[in-house]
């Protein structure tokens, strides 16, 4: 916990550095790491972000251009990288595929994370959509738990006896002043505080937080804008005993006794600035070079009033004085008399004198000078090799070639390899600070013995259709896997293929839960039966229990949102009804779905 001497004492520092920098918050430098997190995230943001412009990099290839091409260069770039990048984060989403990972919540838990979540309605789509995105971005971005609102007494102050709603907050590398891991963490928000200028009240003052391991502190700039001075208040008290903020992390560089986090794509920055430069050159030289031009024989505008395009005006008053001039009518401007139109001809006279005897030019008068393509083709080619060649080191494919990976079978083999030990790495990352995140919300949301049921990381991020899971079982009952490894590939199957239609998707957990002979075949089953391993009336909610369930919800439509075990003891019932009345001669067709808890679960 930071003493209140200390938060006065990094007040101070914040209001010193401000006032000597005009209110430059990037200047106040209260790590020695601050500027260079701010420059690796720039470095990146040009190939990540389409509307950065890469204007350092330019200039530094090109010191001696103009700045006339230089802003030529920069108003006619058209970003190449970003497509790529974006391709490549693809790679990385993997680890947040719901075939390949799963979070259980107690049910007094699952709403609020799983649709009341404020913003995103789920928080995995915060984690997967935003968080995932600047880990890769922007490394040493920070994500710091707060209340999503805050709640007033009557007396002005916070209330903390309301339930808050804790959301993760990120902060890019440039808004986290400063951060000390498990200590306390000071971060610049989006929030204004009420300040004067020019005698009037604005909206334009900054506001900082200070989170440590049990409070959350406001310091607000009051008083005139350009004065910067602050106050600070308590805004909530979390007593979790931890800091609630994480740095996103990447590849550690130590520097001057603190850690500064590298991209996981940072390997490939040097070839994609390379591929920037080059295709900003081959844009310029397209537009000079690359297409056809005209060379032919032109006359002097035969106005005999026009010189050089214009017309000479005079004062009637002083006859000979000119007092302006205006554009010929006849040349528009351009002192010859030959213009081009996509309607009109272009005839040249058989008596004109120039075209008679030795010197006379060569018919036609005109032609056109089509420059060779060779160097156009060798930038493009360059430019795409360098971005492809630059995610190779790290081992994803961005290429839009239908040939993959490396030339030989094991060459292919070593890649998928490659790539499966980076995202194992990666993946234990995100869904470490995930699970973290989680904690953290669950203990200020609800108390400190808030726990996550069940947290299964991925270990596999290959992204399957309902085809490849439909051969992927076959596989499995000719292979005679156990039940459960079954069961997990039917479940991947309905995600996949019913995914959206969260009425299937429930049914299938319930069949699952209920029926403890869903992976057997029909085989099986009637084996089971003769042997007398299984009695009548499970053999009957094999067959029936789709049935029985559609039966539940044409009689009531909330059917499905009963207690689980509630429902699997009425179907189990269901069916032990019907044992008496149902003599099995045959066995029908079972449903494709799942294993479940025993009949005494």
């Amino acid at each position: 916990m930071i003493k209140t001497s200390d938060i006065e004492k990094m007040i101070l520092f914040i209001e010193e550095k401000l006032q000597s920098n005009k209110g430059d918050y990037k200047k106040i430098n209260m790590n020695n790491i601050y500027s260079q997190t701010v420059e690796l995230a720039e470095k990146i943001k040009i190939h990540s972000d389409i509307n950065a412009k890469p204007t350092e990099l330019i200039k530094r290839k090109f010191p001696h251009e103009s700045n006339e091409e230089l802003e030529y260069r920069l108003e006619s770039f058209q970003p190449i990288t970003p497509s790529y990048w974006n391709k490549a984060q693809g790679t990385t989403n993997r680890v947040w595929s719901k075939q390949n990972y799963s979070i259980t919540y107690e049910e007094q838990h699952r709403e609020y994370f799983t649709e009341q979540f404020p913003v995103y309605g789920n928080i995995e789509v915060f984690f997967s959509s935003i968080m995932s995105t600047m880990k890769i971005n922007d490394p040493n971005s920070v994500i710091a738990i707060k209340p999503y609102r805050k709640f007033y007494t009557e007396e002005g102050k916070v209330d903390q006896t309301k339930e808050v709603e804790p959301f993760p907050y990120l902060y890019t590398s440039e808004k986290v002043i400063d951060f000390l891991e498990k200590e306390y963490c000071i971060v610049l928000t989006e929030q204004k505080s009420t300040v004067t200028q020019n005698k009037k009240n604005v909206q334009e003052g900054l506001v900082f937080h200070i989170c440590d391991d049990t409070y959350i502190y406001e310091v607000s700039q009051y008083g005139k804008k350009n004065d910067y001075f602050f106050e600070y208040e308590l805004i909530y008290e979390h007593n979790l005993g931890y800091l609630p903020a994480w740095i996103l992390k990447g590849l550690p560089i130590y520097f001057e006794n603190s850690v500064l986090y590298h991209s996981y794509f940072m390997p490939a920055i040097s070839l994609l600035n390379l591929a920037t430069i080059n295709h900003s050159t081959l844009d310029a030289v397209i537009a000079k070079h690359a297409y056809p031009i005209k060379a032919y024989y032109v006359d002097d505008c035969n106005n005999p009033d026009c010189e050089n395009g214009f017309i000479k005006e005079y004062s009637d008053a002083s006859p000979g004085m000119v007092t302006g001039q205006h554009m010929c009518p006849q040349c528009q401007g351009s002192g010859k008399d030959t213009r081009f139109t996509p309607l009109r001809d272009y005839q040249i006279g058989l008596k004109d004198e120039r075209f008679q005897g030795d010197q006379a030019p060569v018919f036609p008068g005109i032609q056109f000078v089509e420059p060779g393509t060779n160097i156009f083709d060798w930038l493009y080619k360059t430019v795409i090799d360098y971005i492809e060649r630059g995610f190779t080191f790290l081992n994803i494919d961005v290429s839009n070639s239908k040939v993959k990976g490396s030339d030989t079978a094991l060459g292919k083999q070593i890649d998928r390899e490659e790539l499966q030990s980076f995202l194992l790495t990666y993946s234990s990352e995100v869904h470490g600070l995930a699970k973290n995140i989680i904690r953290c919300i669950g203990e200020m949301r609800y108390n400190k013995s808030f726990a996550i049921q069940k947290y299964s990381e991925p270990h596999e991020f290959s992204i399957k259709n309902a085809a490849d899971l439909t051969v992927e079982y076959t596989e499995a009952e000719k292979s005679n896997l156990p039940i459960y490894a079954k069961q997990q590939i039917l479940n991947s199957y309905v995600e996949q293929r019913f995914g959206n239609d969260v009425v299937a998707v429930k049914i299938n957990q319930i069949i699952m839960l209920t029926d403890p002979l869903i992976t057997f075949s029909n085989e099986d089953v009637l084996a089971r039966k003769s042997a007398g391993l299984i009695d009548a009336w499970q053999v009957i909610l094999h067959d029936n229990i789709y049935n029985y369930i559609i039966n539940k919800l044409n009689e009531d439509e909330n059917y499905l949102e009963k207690n689980e075990l509630e429902i699997i003891k009425e179907l189990r019932e269901k069916a032990k009804e019907d044992e008496s009345s149902l003599k099995i001669e045959t066995i029908g067709s079972s449903q494709n779905l799942i294993v479940g808890v025993p009949e005494n679960g």
